[in-house]
């Protein structure tokens, strides 16, 4: 009878220690995961390609991470390898979007394989779209640009065509323009209005102007 009783008190006190040591580490994994503040999303091309992040490896898509810049390499067999400094954030999403090129310096690869090549697009897709946000953060005209005109007069058949597009380009003083390319000529002031009509002020920009008409065949 004793040694039932000793043997029950055995298990309780064992499913105790073992229910105390669940509880200790899910408030560690839960104190771990509540510091993990920052997000990564991750796109790579190739598909084989292995992200190592301070020695972990992670697979494409969005990761949490805690604050702080962290060393990541991007490599796969055959291929020249890459490495970033990210810089991560608490309560926003940082990116990694990135393809490797092959050792032997040609795409061509990718032409051969549909299905990387597709991955290269959607890679190259990202990027795109992650550059135009942090533009039109920084410069929000960039978000009604370029803006094209093409009229004709019915009467009198006088054809004006020009072009407003932001950017960095030749001549520019810093790394953003604005640039009026004029195809036809004297409309200078017609895209300085069309500029303020969409609610910016030409005079918070450099401006650069350039006739290029089209020349006879």
């Amino acid at each position: 009878m004793e040694k039932d009783l000793v043997k029950r008190k055995r298990i309780v006190i064992s499913g105790i220690v073992l229910f105390l040591c669940v509880a200790v580490l899910a408030v560690v994994l839960w104190l771990v995961d509540a510091r993990r503040t920052a997000r990564l999303d991750i796109l790579v091309a190739p598909s084989m390609a292995a992200v190592k992040i301070e020695g972990s490896v992670y697979e494409d898509g969005e990761h949490r991470f805690e604050p702080g810049i962290v060393s990541a390499e991007v490599l796969a067999v055959g291929f020249t390898a890459q490495t970033f400094e990210i810089e991560l954030r608490a309560g926003e999403t940082a990116s990694l979007y990135t393809y490797l090129v092959p050792a032997d310096g040609s795409m061509q690869w990718y032409a051969e394989n549909p299905e990387e090549d597709l991955l290269l697009s959607a890679v190259g897709d990202a990027i795109a779209e992650r550059d135009a946000a942090k533009l039109a953060e920084k410069y929000p005209i960039s978000t009604v640009l370029p803006i094209v005109v093409v009229e004709v007069d019915p009467e009198s058949y006088d054809w004006t065509e020009y072009r407003i597009d932001c950017g960095s380009f030749k001549g520019c003083k810093s790394e953003f323009c604005v640039k009026i390319t004029d195809t036809t000529g004297g409309n200078k002031e017609k895209a300085l209005t069309k500029i303020r009509e969409a609610g910016f002020d030409p005079a918070d920009y450099q401006v650069l102007y350039e006739h290029t008409p089209i020349e006879a065949l």
